[in-house]
């Protein structure tokens, strides 16, 4: 049976993506052709809108939605192993489709941020539905209808991830969260003029980084064929931090906390640490009470 509700079907989806690793297709194989000849953001748009309706109506579930709700049963057979090869599986396919229609269908949950939106009484409505359903899970919040807390969450999403390509990089208004018997709140920031700040520590490191450590690397075409062949790619090749990183890390500590009290986070740029080094430094941290 199809999930009639957004956030429950969003769950679904995006947790056996994210399990199969199958949305890294979206570089390849995205969008999806579109029957009405629109563009697949007013598609989905439209989609999403009907969606809403059939929240607040009780009516018949758009035929996009049944279609691939459709798709993905006929391949309930298959092992999500099978799913990793991008988009070339039907299911996988109707299943990004599906939690695409989902997230666009929970827009009104963000719309102190699209700017210049509009939305139409049955969005309203939607969106009151939704709040409500978080109220009543108390501590463990989800917009969820049909998937215990304990299993998993979907929560309104405050901003979408600018780099990198994770599940949570693919949806605008809504995200997965594991299950976790964690207490979710939600603060409003203007309630609170005062309060309590975090000591942030940004260190610059490496503090030399050497032509020698980039190096031209080909493209990925399983997983960016929809690249410009104009764009270049290149690695870089972090070098050892050396023994005497942590002392002076030690030492910056002390001297941030004599300025502005103790150092609750230490912020470094991508690749600066080893792995090794990471765990080292994570380790150091933690006796300071630091992350």
């Amino acid at each position: 049976m199809v999930p009639a509700w957004p956030p429950d079907a969003f769950a679904l989806t995006a947790h056996a993506l994210r399990h199969a690793g199958a949305y890294i297709g979206v570089l390849s194989n995205w969008p999806p052709p579109v029957e009405s000849g629109k563009e697949w953001a007013d598609h989905c748009e439209a989609v999403a809108k009907k969606w809403r309706g059939v929240v607040v109506k009780s009516s018949s579930l758009p035929k996009e939605v049944q279609s691939c709700w459709g798709r993905i049963s006929a391949g309930l057979d298959q092992p999500l192993a099978d799913l990793s090869d991008s988009l070339n599986s039907e299911p996988a396919r109707a299943m990004l489709e599906l939690m695409a229609y989902a997230d666009q269908a929970c827009l009104p949950l963000a719309a102190e941020r699209v700017p210049g939106a509009s939305f139409d009484p049955i969005s309203f409505v939607f969106a009151r539905k939704a709040f409500e359903q978080m109220q009543r899970k108390n501590a463990t919040k989800s917009l969820c209808r049909e998937i215990d807390v304990s299993r998993l969450r979907v929560l309104p999403k405050a901003r979408v991830p600018q780099r990198g390509l994770t599940i949570r990089s693919l949806s605008l208004y809504v995200g997965l969260c594991k299950g976790a018997e964690i207490e979710t709140t939600f603060i409003d920031h203007q309630s609170y003029p005062e309060a309590p700040a975090i000591n942030i520590l940004l260190l610059p490191w490496p503090l030399r980084v050497r032509p020698a450590q980039f190096r031209q690397t080909r493209q990925l075409t399983n997983e960016m064929a929809t690249i410009s062949d104009e764009f270049g790619f290149f690695t870089y090749e972090s070098a050892q931090a050396g023994k005497g990183f942590e002392d002076g890390l030690e030492d910056l500590l002390e001297e941030a906390a004599k300025e502005c009290g103790p150092v609750n986070m230490v912020v470094l740029p991508e690749l600066a640490l080893s792995s090794k080094e990471v765990d080292s430094v994570r380790n150091l941290l933690n006796s300071w009470g630091a992350l």
